[in-house]
């Protein structure tokens, strides 16, 4: 059968992250981590994926969330506390683009800048705010091809690289 491999998914998207804050050597900061529900195989496939590229990253630390079960406004609280409490913030990875895109909300509204937000569903909100800059990689909601095809058109957006209207995976 073809599923999602949500863990894949979870380690495309920190992959494309780590290339982003410049590689296992140099990458340095917090990375805050939106989860979904509690005890739910899809977070904790999306939060393995994503927490096995930076197992080995001695700069990079990831501090979770409170559980935000997958809505925004539960994840715009909890990233309000976490920025109270963190101030060498380099990411976002939410375990979709609802809830990342509550935590782009507050980041803008505490004037924190240049951090990278990241989640999972190809969510089309999160893609026009790539196009914009404000949000910088999310992996599709579907088989593996789909993910690795959103990622590389992600990164070709945010190196301003001309990439296709509609990518056909």
């Amino acid at each position: 059968s073809v599923g999602r491999d949500n863990k894949e998914m979870g380690r495309l998207v920190g992959e494309a992250l780590l290339e982003e804050l410049g590689g296992a050597d140099d990458a340095k900061g917090t990375i805050l981590e939106i989860q979904g529900t509690a005890g739910d195989t899809v977070m904790m496939a999306r939060r393995d994926g994503f927490e096995e590229v930076f197992k080995d990253v001695p700069g990079i630390k990831i501090v979770q969330s409170a559980y935000c079960d997958y809505t925004r406004s539960k994840a715009v609280v909890a990233t309000q506390d976490l920025v109270q409490s963190h101030k060498d913030i380099v990411a976002i990875y939410g375990h979709n683009d609802d809830m990342s895109l509550g935590a782009l909300q507050v980041l803008e509204e505490n004037g924190i800048e240049n951090v990278k937000v990241t989640g999972v569903d190809g969510l089309m909100e999160a893609v026009l705010k790539m196009e914009e800059g404000s949000y910088d990689i999310t992996a599709m909601n579907d088989p593996g091809s789909l993910a690795t095809a959103a990622i590389d058109t992600a990164l070709k957006i945010l190196n301003e690289e001309d990439y296709e209207e509609y990518v056909d995976a």
